[in-house]
């Protein structure tokens, strides 16, 4: 699954990216893995200008991709 969201800065995602780290998850360059209570999201970003594009690469079966993709949109908003 891919959400692209626009008008999202590189400092914003470096200060996403710190608190997956700081909430547990892994974050390793353009890869991360956060921790749920149903189970891993794992995936990867593209930042190009201000274009995010997140790649779900797995995610739990019990979390539907609308409540995820709506979470990240959340976030980086």
């Amino acid at each position: 699954m891919q959400v692209v969201i626009n008008g999202v800065t590189q400092d914003k995602v470096a200060k996403a990216m710190a608190e997956i780290a700081k909430a547990g998850g892994q974050v390793r360059g353009i890869n991360f893995a956060v921790p749920t209570p149903l189970g891993q999201v794992v995936g990867y970003y593209n930042l190009v200008g201000t274009e995010l594009t997140i790649t779900i690469t797995n995610k739990p079966f019990l979390v539907p991709a609308g409540t995820l993709e709506s979470k990240l949109r959340e976030f980086f908003a």
